[in-house]
């Protein structure tokens, strides 16, 4: 009981509980914008705490483990931890027996943050393999505010709300613990600590669909099962993400200047990360210029091309797909020292580089069998000549879409045809 008679709650205890709930706060934002954004669609640049495969937030955001009854978890966070300041700001102000309750509640809550980090913890390292550093960054929260909860423990904490609870109506026990409207208010905010995460499921998750708001995933699969069917086509010259073997295969015909392509990409891209080994992942040209693509009239994407051949050239050094990604930012125009320093950047032989530029060629001879390949398509089924195109095991779509289209047609194809 010496912990539970300590009736002051340190000033310096106090600001540590502030700044880990504000720290708490900040983060949660900063992970469910980034959720809402990669989920929608709207986001076409990896995530900034994107490190390695290791450690990687958009692997997190897209696992089952990210949400919670269709609600980002982080989202339910921003509420934890900002009502939770707010009990420690209104709790500090009454009386010494207030404070008590209040380190009470400070602790359960602690003990509760504690328990669900500790489970995403072991998803992190025993699931998914991946690491999110924000996410991580709330496990240390949660223990920093663990720790500076200490001096009560959870058998008298539960007492201590309990008892409180069971004695709100009798008023010498609310003399004792301050005004009724603070107690009042005090269980108030432990009743929105609980109720108002789920409230708000319904306005946050229609953020993370709203482009894809009058589609559930019955209709989604429905219609994947009404695109158009290809014969599969040759992809063993073209770069690739993910094992040869794989369940499902995905082809991009794609065009570096188009902006739906970009986000296409990523969408693409993250997903296979997310899926580890079960999708592989490759890319075609197909670039709106008409100084290689010999079906566009007029250079619709004026560097399309250069674009193309430079991506080809990093390819002969297996970097493809990290060149590419300097392509992700806005690109008003693009000169030859562009090209070189990006190449330079990635620490690519930039000698050899710029001699495989040189050599147009034998980059026409690549890329126009990539064309070829996407015109007969194009009118075989009766496309438009615009990118990106997708094909996800023989199935065609054109066109971008959310990441919760692709999503369910990966999921679809793993499951056997069936829904998950």
């Amino acid at each position: 009981m010496g912990g539970l008679l300590n009736n002051t709650m340190k000033k310096s205890t106090v600001i540590i509980l502030i700044l880990a709930c504000v720290w708490g706060i900040i983060a949660s934002v900063f992970l469910t914008i980034d959720h809402v954004s990669l989920r929608e669609g709207t986001r076409v640049h990896e995530s900034i705490c994107n490190v390695s495969d290791k450690i990687n937030c958009d692997v997190v955001h897209l696992s089952d483990y990210s949400e919670l009854m269709n609600t980002p978890t982080s989202s339910i966070g921003v509420f934890v931890y900002l009502l939770l300041f707010l009990i420690i700001i209104i709790g500090n102000a009454y009386n010494k027996r207030f404070i008590i309750l209040t380190k009470s509640i400070v602790h359960i809550a602690a003990l509760l943050m504690m328990a669900y980090s500790l489970f995403l913890f072991y998803v992190s390292y025993a699931i998914l393999e991946t690491f999110c550093i924000f996410c991580a960054s709330l496990y240390v929260t949660n223990i920093i505010i663990l720790i500076a909860s200490w001096w009560t423990s959870p058998i008298q904490s539960v007492r201590v709300i309990m008892e409180a609870l069971f004695n709100l109506v009798k008023r010498p026990y609310v003399h004792q613990y301050g005004s009724r409207i603070g107690v009042m208010s005090v269980f108030a905010l432990i009743a929105i600590f609980i109720v108002l995460p789920f409230v708000t499921r319904g306005t946050v998750t229609g953020l993370i669909a709203s482009n894809a708001s009058e589609f559930s995933q019955d209709n989604m699969v429905s219609y994947y099962q009404a695109l158009p069917t290809i014969q599969p086509i040759d992809v063993t010259a073209s770069p690739r993400i993910g094992p040869k073997d794989a369940p499902v295969t995905i082809i991009e015909f794609g065009d570096f200047q188009c902006p739906f392509c970009k986000r296409t990409s990523f969408i693409l891209e993250t997903l296979t990360a997310a899926y580890k080994n079960k999708v592989a992942l490759y890319y075609k040209h197909f670039p709106l210029d008409s100084r290689c693509n010999p079906y566009i009239e007029s250079p619709m994407h004026p560097y399309a091309c250069m674009l193309a051949q430079a991506s080809y050239c990093s390819s002969k050094q297996n970097q493809f797909w990290a060149y590419s990604h300097f392509f992700n930012k806005p690109i008003p125009h693009v000169q030859l020292t562009d090209l070189e320093g990006w190449a330079n950047d990635l620490g690519l032989n930039t000698e050899q580089f710029m001699t495989c530029l040189k050599d147009k060629n034998a980059f026409l001879d690549y890329i126009r069998n990539d064309i070829h390949v996407a015109k007969r398509i194009i009118d075989d089924i009766g496309l438009e000549t615009a990118t990106p195109i997708v094909i996800i095991n023989n199935r065609v779509i054109q066109g971008a879409l959310s990441i919760q289209f692709y999503k369910a047609f990966i999921d679809y194809e793993l499951n056997g045809g069936k829904l998950k």
